[in-house]
């Protein structure tokens, strides 16, 4: 070719490019999320377990991420007043997480709903190296990043707001003696009946 380069060269320079626009875009997003106002909250009766497996079914389409084991669990009641929209976005962060924590082939993420009158209690777990108790206390603000390179610092950060949003917190369980558990608990009011 005129331009000295081989097509396999070429076609190196071109993935290159697409996987950094993917990256700014990805980064754009995650930016535009944080930085949404609370106007875009928009709770109604939603199912939880809807809710959580639209996230994993998000997060499955990853090729990377097709041998990881995601297994969800649900106890109690799935209906609750909730924004399902930016509920599965903060699931799916942490799922998202999860899968780049854990090994590409013996990777195992469980995650747990607990819905009852009062609260909505979501675990996710994986079975990764854990996150070390130094930085626990950091990993919810704003551009911290452990372990990921190529990570933003943003995912659990969108995460915290998400719950925030809803009147619940999130915390990392540190009592297991392995991987990472990360819990959430929101207000599952119930709709009012007429």
């Amino acid at each position: 070719t005129q331009s000295g380069i081989t097509e396999k060269e070429r076609s190196e320079f071109y993935r290159e490019i697409r996987w950094s626009i993917e990256r700014m875009n990805s980064l754009v997003t995650a930016l535009f999320e944080y930085a949404k106002d609370r106007d875009t909250f928009r709770p109604a009766v939603q199912n939880i377990v809807d809710t959580v497996e639209r996230a994993i079914r998000m997060t499955r389409v990853r090729q990377e991420f097709r041998h990881i084991t995601i297994k969800h669990h649900h106890r109690g009641s799935a209906m609750g007043w909730f924004d399902s929209s930016r509920i599965e976005r903060a699931v799916a962060n942490l799922v998202l997480n999860a899968c780049e924590a854990v090994s590409a082939d013996l990777g195992l993420i469980v995650i747990t709903t607990t819905g009852n009158q009062t609260c909505l209690q979501i675990g996710v777990w994986d079975n990764g190296p854990g996150i070390p108790p130094e930085i626990e206390d950091s990993v919810f603000q704003p551009f911290v990043s452990y372990g990921k390179p190529e990570g933003s610092g943003l995912g659990l950060a969108i995460v915290k707001k998400i719950v925030e949003d809803h009147g619940g917190e999130i915390y990392i369980d540190g009592s297991g003696a392995a991987g990472t558990l990360f819990k959430i608990t929101i207000p599952f009011r119930h709709s009012v009946t007429a």
